[in-house]
């Protein structure tokens, strides 16, 4: 059972990957920056940058980099981002590296470039990752490459993913981290004219055996390949082709052999290492398949020290949850205290510096018609891992059946999203979103289908909850960075149903 934290980065110089508003200084930059009101915000981010903000200087770097808002100016925008950068800022230590290898407002140093991607690297920005990795690549140091490469592969950063996989058809080493991370397309034979691979998740069980397919890829040639349907005994390891289809260029072919006996594979061959996954994967299908039907999604987030905030019927009847971050860094968490009846629970890890900074809780309530927003993980696996940012009004201040516990918000959510904060514009917390009312039920009970129509646990319940807990360092407050808190929680449970 694990508790999924994907922390999203800005990655690329022309682009911010966060949609986020505060209202007080020195964040009042970053609103204006997000809002794009560019000839307001410079004045106040220069302002801020001068005071060593930190933030603050990265938009300001950013706006001398685009002439938004000041004159054009690579030198300035790298003035800025460096200050922002040896405060550990990861975009900043991202963009100076783009600077270094572009002569941007500096001379050009891949030597430089290099060293800031690495920093930023370091602290799980995936571009940088990958860049690094292909930086060892070019210098010959495979592991190394391998290392980073994988990094940003389990952030699903697409150019690290192919450098992986064309790696991992070339060498042994990279086929281990690569195969753990797309079962669907295993690698079991490497070459430098071809190579082959199978889907390790689509093996069937009949009474014969097991069958499954291996493909065989011409490397230059995308379009020759071989797909050869094989039958598997795992108990006497013997496997036995059924067909071949060759594809060449528009020509397909398919050959049935009348009879062809049941063989051991070479040892290392492709049928070999097609075997070994096949049959140690056998014994645990069923077992997997069971865990997949309970299997689903929840959002957390960190509120004090080391406490992370989620529903509990997210986490109702388990005892073990692991944070897992974008960069694939998994911290373990313990359930230390639900309140089952305002659907709330906190987890607690050992090390605070492995989850975000802290949220703020709103010392005001919400009122009717104020416009709120969270930040989730609805359907991860289909929708994508990055956060999705939806927003609405409160519609109500008590819930069902005027539940005074709840809000009734109109901010669509979907199963995923519980346990997600709900923001007002100041970024503050004013409540935990915690189910939506069922289109269905709603239906068969009125003839009538809601729209939008969800609730939300209001904070203070979760400060009741909080004060019975030791008292945590206040996290950082800027919702600049509020991409890098949220957490995804999986566990085998349903939920917002």
């Amino acid at each position: 059972m694990k508790l999924w934290i994907w922390l999203c980065l800005t990655l690329t110089l022309s682009t911010l990957s966060f949609q986020t508003a505060l209202a007080n200084d020195p964040s009042r930059c970053e609103i204006l920056y997000i809002q794009k009101q560019f000839e307001s915000a410079f004045p106040v981010c220069e302002r801020d940058a001068k005071n060593g903000n930190s933030d603050a200087q990265y938009f300001t770097g950013m706006m001398y980099a685009y002439g938004r808002g000041a004159g054009k100016s690579y030198t300035e925008a790298f003035h800025w981002w460096g200050k922002a950068a040896n405060q550990g800022h990861i975009d900043a230590q991202y963009n100076l590296g783009v600077a270094y290898e572009n002569a941007l407002g500096v001379n050009k140093s891949h030597s430089d470039a290099i060293k800031w991607w690495h920093k930023a690297a370091d602290q799980g920005n995936a571009a940088a990752q990958y860049i690094v990795g292909m930086e060892y690549i070019r210098t010959q140091k495979l592991q190394d490459a391998i290392k980073w490469l994988s990094s940003a592969a389990k952030a699903r950063y697409k150019k690290a993913e192919d450098a992986l996989f064309d790696l991992a058809t070339l060498t042994k080493e990279a086929a281990k981290p690569w195969n753990k991370l797309h079962p669907e397309k295993y690698v079991v034979g490497r070459g430098n004219e071809n190579y082959s691979y199978f889907d390790s998740t689509q093996i069937r069980d009949t009474p014969n055996g097991i069958a499954t397919w291996i493909t065989h890829q011409d490397r230059k040639d995308l379009s020759n390949k071989g797909v050869v349907s094989i039958l598997v005994k795992c108990d006497e390891s013997l496997l036995r082709t059924l067909s071949t289809t060759v594809y060449m260029g528009d020509s397909v072919q398919t050959f049935h052999p009348e009879k062809t006996a049941y063989t051991i594979p070479r040892p290392d061959s492709s049928g070999s290492n097609m075997m070994d996954k096949v049959c140690k994967s056998k014994n645990s299908v069923s077992k997997s398949e069971k865990d997949k039907s309970r299997i689903s999604f929840g959002t957390g987030w960190s509120i004090s020290g080391s406490y992370v905030v989620t529903n509990n019927h997210v986490i109702a009847g388990h005892k073990k949850f692991t944070l897992l971050r974008t960069d694939g860094v998994e911290v373990p968490a313990t359930v230390v205290m639900r309140d089952e009846a305002n659907d709330l629970a906190l987890l607690k890890i050992q090390d605070s510096s492995k989850i975000p900074p802290a949220l703020r809780l709103a010392s005001m309530p919400a009122r009717i018609g104020d416009k709120v927003f969270t930040i989730g993980y609805p359907h991860p696996t289909t929708m994508g891992a990055k956060p999705k940012l939806t927003d609405g009004i409160v519609s109500a201040v008590t819930g069902i059946k005027d539940d005074p516990r709840t809000y009734q918000i109109s901010v669509p959510l979907q199963a995923g999203n519980s346990g997600g904060p709900l923001l007002n514009m100041d970024g503050e917390v004013v409540g935990i979103v915690t189910a939506k009312l069922s289109a269905v039920k709603m239906f068969n009970w009125t003839g009538d289908l809601p729209q939008n129509v969800n609730y939300a646990v209001k904070s203070p319940y979760l400060s009741v909850l909080l004060s019975t807990t030791p008292k945590g360092k206040k996290g950082a407050q800027f919702l600049s960075k509020i991409m890098h808190h949220w957490l995804i929680l999986r566990k085998p449970s349903k939920i917002l149903s």
